[in-house]
C-alpha cells in the first residue's frame, strides 16, 4: 500500500511540473516558460548549455543565439530582440534574468494590465552559533571521555523564494581535557 501511494504521488508531481513541448527548426524541445505576454520567453538547458527562445503572438518561435567568431561574439540575439521589439537591446545580456527583465519591460509597454516583479534578488547573510558536548565517536576514545565543542556558521543566500544558490562557511572547534588529550578546529 505504501508503494502504491508513493507511486501515485510521484506520478502526480511529475505531471504538475511538466514542460511544454515545442518544435523549433524541425527539432522537438521541451521548454520552460519564463515570461508570458506579447512576447514569451522560453528556455531550458541541453547538454549543460542554456538555450533561449522568443515566442510571438502568432506562435512563431525564434532561438536567441550568440555565435563566437574568433575571440568575439556576434551578439545576434540583441539584433533579434531589437527587430522584434523596436527597443534598444544592446545592454541586454544572454542570461535568463537579463532577458526576463527586457521582455517584461516590453510586454508592460504593450499591455497596460501586464504586471511583473522587477525587483532584483538581494544577497543576504545568516550567522549561527552552536555548542555542545562530544565524545569524538570517530577517534579512539576507550574511556568515552567527553569534551566541549562549539562553533559558528555563516551562510550567504539570495532572498528570492525559490533560491537555488547558497554559500556556507562553518568553523567548529573542540577542546581537550586532562583525561583526553585531543583538540581540533
Amino acid at each position: 500500500m505504501k508503494k502504491l501511494i508513493l507511486l501515485l504521488a510521484l506520478t502526480i508531481s511529475s505531471y504538475s511540473f511538466a514542460q511544454n513541448t515545442y518544435t523549433v527548426n524541425n527539432e522537438t524541445l521541451e521548454l520552460k516558460s519564463e515570461v508570458d505576454g506579447t512576447l514569451d520567453l522560453l528556455w531550458n538547458t541541453f547538454n549543460n548549455q542554456f538555450r533561449y527562445f522568443i515566442k510571438t503572438e502568432d506562435d512563431t518561435i525564434t532561438e536567441l543565439v550568440n555565435t563566437k567568431n574568433g575571440n568575439t561574439y556576434d551578439n545576434a540575439y540583441q539584433t533579434i530582440l531589437s527587430d522584434l521589439t523596436g527597443l534598444d537591446a544592446s545592454k541586454t545580456k544572454l542570461t535568463l534574468y537579463s532577458l526576463k527583465q527586457f521582455l517584461n519591460k516590453y510586454n508592460a509597454s504593450k499591455n497596460s494590465n501586464y504586471a511583473y516583479d522587477s525587483s532584483k534578488p538581494k544577497l543576504k547573510t545568516r550567522v549561527g552559533i552552536f555548542g555542545g558536548i562530544t565524545n569524538h565517536p570517530f577517534l579512539t576514545n576507550t574511556d568515552n571521555e567527553k569534551t566541549l565543542s562549539f562553533g559558528a556558521e555563516l551562510e550567504l543566500f539570495q532572498d528570492n523564494p525559490i533560491s537555488n544558490h547558497a554559500g556556507f562557511l562553518n568553523l567548529k572547534t573542540t577542546g581537550e581535557t586532562d583525561d583526553f588529550k585531543y583538540s581540533s578546529t
